[in-house]
């Protein structure tokens, strides 16, 4: 089946709650992956996180079932780039990898810094406003990013 672009998870903040994710979080957390997945899109997870054994530690155990085998992107705490730059480059090599353009890596994450970055150098970024994980609006936008490509642009212009 042809790939039409992937979805890019961060973890903290994005796929974790501030405390336990509640019922209704891990919905919208299931949805989110599950709209990406229905429509074609590679469901991918870009990270802060150092590698590390268990690196999808702290993600509620259904979200962790629907991320099997998902490719993880890791940060060395060696790098010399900034957060931004590593999420973009990991976000182009996986552009590169489903041979998709750039604009239809769709990165979720928390930090607004690396989403107006990565906004900014061509990609496509969802802010997940209240660093306490996904949430409807953050949904919303997911399903906004599947439906007709042109229309999302357009809005994104507009904002």
């Amino acid at each position: 089946k042809m790939v039409k672009g992937a979805c890019v998870f961060d973890i903290d903040k994005t796929l974790t709650c501030k405390g336990q994710c509640n019922r209704q979080k891990i919905q919208h957390m299931k949805n989110s992956i599950n709209a990406c997945k229905q429509n074609d899109f590679k469901v991918v997870v870009n990270t802060a996180r150092p590698p590390q054994p268990s690196i999808l530690h702290g993600i509620h155990p259904d979200i962790q079932a629907l991320l099997k085998n998902t490719k993880v992107y890791t940060r060395k705490e060696s790098s010399t780039n900034s957060v931004p730059e590593d999420k973009l480059k990991h976000m182009k090599t996986i552009a590169k990898k489903l041979n998709v353009p750039l604009q239809k890596t769709v990165l979720v994450d928390d930090l607004l810094e690396t989403c107006r970055y990565v906004n900014k150098m061509g990609g496509t970024a969802i802010h997940v406003k209240n660093e306490s994980g996904i949430d409807s609006s953050e949904l919303q936008e997911i399903h906004k990013f599947h439906t007709p490509f042109i229309g999302f642009i357009f809005e994104i212009e507009f904002l």
